[in-house]
């Protein structure tokens, strides 16, 4: 079994704009000195600090899966879903 995760973007530009903001972010994460900075500027939301009603309510998400069985077989399936995800 493996597992594969991915990402459309509709130019380079924006593709390279994502990762850009992953590795600035996990070494936000990874870094003990960095996480402790951002947290202190309040960088960082406190419990009960999520995104408002209107934003969860506004926000999107779009699951696209594809799998394909050990003889071949192949299955796709598109999960829509309004406002931001809480629990699927």
């Amino acid at each position: 079994m493996s597992y594969c995760e991915g990402s459309s973007h509709p130019d380079f530009m924006s593709a390279f704009c994502t990762q850009l903001e992953l590795i600035m972010g996990m070494s936000l994460v990874l870094s003990a000195p960095l996480r402790a900075l951002l947290s202190a500027i309040g960088g960082v939301p406190k419990p009960g600090q999520g995104p408002s009603k209107k934003t969860m309510e506004n926000g999107w998400l779009r699951v696209h899966m594809q799998a394909e069985g050990s003889k071949g077989s192949e299955v796709e399936s598109v999960i829509p879903r309004d406002g931001l995800p809480r629990h699927l």
